[in-house]
């Protein structure tokens, strides 16, 4: 995808078998379209793809709240509308759904049981295509760049990444 570690925000799993690269263009993204929902939360899908022989996820894009979501102070469910349209051109385009962010104003960036319950389902399911789906939840007092990162695989409910660079 060709941008440098210098533009990214990255993210490892404790044994190092998970990774994240969240580009700067979708962090920021994320941080105006929480600004603009707060004090609601709100949320959207993450795209990319897989770099460094499948190590890797890198976030090069974030799709924001369908029309159809809806949220509210604590609690944010995302919409459908339009979204397999636009997952599936960027399929044909190499870039692929890697899973779910959304905001957390005024808290913290933990993922609440339903929004683990929510990716556990996501990881069953065979219509997102995802063995590995990955959650960016940002919080913190007035949308502060709190960012935390998780991954649901197969064998385990939840694998918390720290940040980190990628040379490790």
């Amino acid at each position: 995808m060709g941008n440098s570690d210098s533009d990214a925000i990255s993210f490892r799993s404790p044994d190092g078998q998970y990774r994240l690269r969240l580009l700067d263009s979708p962090v920021r993204k994320i941080l105006s379209l929480g600004q603009e929902a707060a004090p609601a939360e709100t949320g959207g899908i993450l795209v990319g793809q897989y770099v460094n022989s499948n190590r890797v996820a890198e976030v090069s894009k974030v799709i924001g709240p369908p029309p159809d979501s809806t949220g509210g102070r604590y609690w944010f469910e995302r919409g459908k509308r339009g979204l397999s349209e636009r997952l599936n051109a960027l399929w044909d385009d190499g870039v692929y759904y890697l899973g779910e962010w959304h905001t957390h104003p005024d808290k913290s960036p933990r993922p609440s049981v339903t929004d683990r319950t929510h990716m556990c389902k996501i990881q069953r399911s065979e219509s997102y295509d995802c063995a590995v789906p990955v959650l960016i939840v940002v919080g913190g007092r007035i949308m502060r760049r709190d960012i935390s990162a998780f991954t649901f695989p197969q064998d385990r409910l939840m694998v918390e990444m720290t940040r980190s660079t990628l040379t490790e």
